[in-house]
């Protein structure tokens, strides 16, 4: 907390030798503010040259509290209160902003004109969001270029054309339309979609049309935004769910045509690759290839499998080889499970990733010898996530694998990567979850058991149902939205996608020991945030928190039993019988309660209720407040599922497996999953007795079906003689690795690149032959 206003200030040498104990003795007065505990400060001192006297404007005073709850007691009551005096001298207390969060207030600040002549209107928030409303529909925005961008769509186009962008919340692309509306409702919809003009331009959409429909009033409308993705028109007005049809040939279908990368968010994404493709020349030991036609291009998917850290360093490490060999700009899909998609989720922060990968190889082995640099501690990020409705044990594992093992507490969000996809430099993205029911009930080859999630859009693949990723977590109720929620944070998403490391006893019990530990006062190696130490140091025997220590120290399997379940329930009539709540004890009480469920990624349904004609979703999915997605590795532990989607056209899979145990075991899983389901892939012929020591690379094809290159991580070509120790110094339950260790994971991943080039590069041949027709 900080007094920013430099000019109405306590008079220097008010405070006398001791900051700390003046502001604790005289902040309770001046702001009439009784305090459960007394004040205490991290640290607390004027800023700037020490005045000589009193004469001169009086220096600012910074103060860190140890307490968020008190910091925010302060400021809240210093935001209705105004000035305050002491002996006459006008005092002002605000938040601290950071040179950054200043910098983005003086830019929202110098929108303002421009919103009074749109006759917007408007307010400035902490710590750096401006709110805008327009016609009864509101937009936050947390960036002042997103704002400046959406101003000048508004002002550079005419009422009329503003309204281009579809107007549902479930989405697909069999019967999408648009329709015309007056004036005010597209002011609305230019409004909440803040940048459609300039992502119709990325996108290349230059084909339009409309169909008469009907006006909807100013509540439908706040509910009616939530799809960014391309449309096309048909001649019916479109329902409030829309079903993805594979039939569909509109080139505005969806995502899903990435042979027309001009007019879908994954095709307009892919274009760099497929432009570059079709100019390549491919050499092998057949000749050289050539293909110049777009509709000719084949079609390449890299898929990277689950494995926790060993995973994340593996994809690094392939993705940096593949660009040395000049591989990279051959791949059109990216497709990742479990660890890879850590890699992923934190490459795609750069717009061009694809040309400075070595660049993010060399951060991703610094990250692995620094602490994670936190700015909030995790007590206050799990009490404010907890606070929420809907939460589940994804929280807190989020956290932990983002401080422990991904070493970055990563809180933007998936949505922003889309200009990582839309400028044609880098492959498009996709990250696979799987609902956890169909596990449960033994279905996992069934229909509905994959999720998958795009910066554009996210949802089931095999009903067609789409809603944008801003929407995911938002809540639903017969394809509407009716409460809008934050857009889950990637750091969030990490913990969702990478949610299975290990068996789940011994996932139990890693949880229960870092709660336990947090309760009884360890710390982890935390940073030096005196604030969390506090909290957590304050020894109490009150019943409440002997209850939990009594539930935190039962063994997993009694915890499981009614003995645990029987200590929840007195813990949870504990805390209810009293007004005096330990947020500590109550956040205990949560988190415990989700490890006994063994409640994971637990989020609103955006299929509830929800009726479409001629749609395959199953009644008791529509019937469900509530889904939960969990790691897709408990399924397949690679995601084949998403690009073997027929709308996708893979033509080549180079399958990249850092799968522990069986190397074998994603492909037999894959081929089980498309007989069961019906979609086209190679038959798989394994020879026996290559799972202790397999070959660098094996190569399944046949008529009509997609090529697969499928490379296990240690194999005898790179690990010859070795792959049990390497399997075993690269455990997938293993928060870190030494420096040495990662930089041998790195170079036995690099080598399956080196060694299969040339084969590679013969399967990309003949897919090019095979797509053109002609050598």
């Amino acid at each position: 907390m900080e007094d920013r206003s430099r000019r109405d200030n306590i008079p220097e040498n008010e405070e006398g030798s001791d900051m700390q104990a003046f502001l604790t003795s005289t902040l309770p007065k001046m702001i009439s503010l009784d305090f459960d505990t007394p004040l205490e400060f991290q640290r607390a001192h004027r800023i700037g040259p020490k005045r000589s006297d009193n004469s001169s404007r009086p220096r600012p005073i910074i103060a860190c509290l140890l307490r968020h709850n008190q910091t925010r007691q302060i400021l809240q009551v210093a935001r209705n209160h105004g000035p305050f005096q002491i002996d006459q001298h006008e005092i002002r207390i605000t938040a601290d902003y950071s040179k950054e969060t200043n910098e983005r207030r003086k830019a929202f600040l110098a929108l303002r004109p421009r919103l009074r002549k749109l006759e917007m209107k408007y307010g400035l928030f902490d710590p750096a969001r401006m709110w805008v409303t327009k016609n009864g529909v509101s937009k936050d925005f947390y960036n002042p270029d997103e704002l400046r961008l959406f101003l000048d769509s508004f002002q550079s186009q005419s009422m009329d054309s503003l309204n281009t962008d579809s107007e549902h919340d479930i989405v697909g692309g069999s019967d999408r339309v648009e329709t015309p509306h007056s004036g005010m409702e597209k002011a609305k919809t230019a409004l909440y979609d803040t940048r459609a003009s300039h992502r119709d331009a990325t996108r290349g959409r230059n084909n339009r049309g409309t169909t008469q429909g009907t006006k909807r009033s100013n509540a439908e409308w706040l509910t009616k935004r939530t799809s960014r993705l391309p449309r096309r028109v048909t001649e019916d007005v479109q329902p409030a769910v829309r079903q993805e049809t594979k039939e569909s040939k509109d080139p505005h279908c969806r995502a899903d045509k990435p042979r027309n990368p001009t007019t879908s968010p994954e095709g307009r994404g892919s274009l760099g690759s497929c432009a570059r493709l079709a100019v390549a020349i491919y050499s092998s030991n057949h000749g050289t290839y050539k293909c110049w036609n777009m509709d000719k291009v084949p079609c390449v998917a890299l898929l990277g499998s689950g494995g926790a850290l060993r995973a994340m360093i593996a994809l690094m490490g392939t993705l940096c080889e593949l660009h040395n060999e000049d591989l990279l700009d051959s791949i059109m899909y990216l497709c990742g499970v479990s660890g890879s998609t850590w890699c992923m989720s934190s490459i795609y922060e750069d717009i061009n990733w694809s040309k400075n990968v070595q660049d993010h190889e060399s951060k991703l082995k610094e990250h692995r010898t620094k602490p994670t640099q936190n700015p909030l501690s995790l007590w206050e990020k799990l009490k404010h996530a907890f606070e929420e409705e809907v939460y589940s044990l994804t929280v807190l594992w989020s956290y932990l694998i983002g401080r422990h093992m991904i070493k970055q507490i990563n809180e933007n969000t998936l949505s922003n990567h889309k200009r990582a996809c839309e400028n044609g430099a880098n492959p498009y993205p996709i990250y696979a979850a799987v609902e956890k029911s169909n596990l449960v009930d033994n279905k996992e080859n069934s229909p509905g058991t994959w999720f998958e999630f795009t910066p554009h859009d996210a949802g089931f693949p095999d009903y067609g149902a789409f809603i944008r990723t801003e929407a995911v977590g938002s809540q639903f109720k017969k394809g509407d939205l009716s409460t809008i929620k934050a857009e889950q944070t990637i750091c969030y998403l990490q913990g969702l996608w990478g949610s299975a490391l290990a068996d789940e006893q011994k996932m139990k019990t890693y949880i229960r020991d870092c709660i336990f530990s947090w309760f009884k006062g360890g710390h982890e190696n935390e940073e030096k945030d005196e604030a969390v130490l506090e909290q957590f140091d304050e020894k109490c025997s009150c019943e409440r928190c002997l209850a939990a220590e009594f539930l935190m120290g039962l063994p997993i399997e009694e915890l499981e039993s009614e003995v645990g379940h029987n200590a929840l329930v007195r813990l949870e009539e504990l805390l209810e019988a009293t007004s005096s709540l330990n947020e500590k004890t109550v956040l205990i009480a949560k988190l415990m309660k989700c490890l006994i469920s063994w409640q994971w990624g637990t989020t609103h349904n955006y299929l509830y209720k929800c009726s479409i004609k001629d749609t395959p979703v199953p009644k008791d999915l529509a019937e469900r407040e509530y889904i939960h997605l969990i790691d897709a590795g408990l399924a397949i532990n690679s995601g084949y599922p998403l690009v073997l989607r027929p709308e996708r056209k893979v033509n080549l899979i180079l399958s990249f497996d850092f799968s522990a145990g069986d190397p074998f075991e994603t492909l037999t899983r894959t081929a089980a999953y498309c007989i069961a389901n019906n979609i086209p892939f190679p038959d798989v012929t394994l020879h026996k007795n290559e799972e202790e020591e397999p070959s660098g690379c094996y190569i399944f094809k046949g008529p009509n079906v997609p090529t697969v290159m499928h490379i296990p991580l240690f194999n005898k070509e790179n690990c010859a003689g070795e792959v049990e120790k390497y399997q075993n110094t690269f455990s997938t339950f293993q928060t870190s690795y030494s420096e040495d260790n990662v930089e041998d994971l790195l170079r036995v991943s690099k080598m399956n690149v080196q060694k299969n080039k040339s084969e590679i590069l013969k399967e990309l041949a003949n897919a090019v032959q095979a797509s053109v027709g002609h050598v």
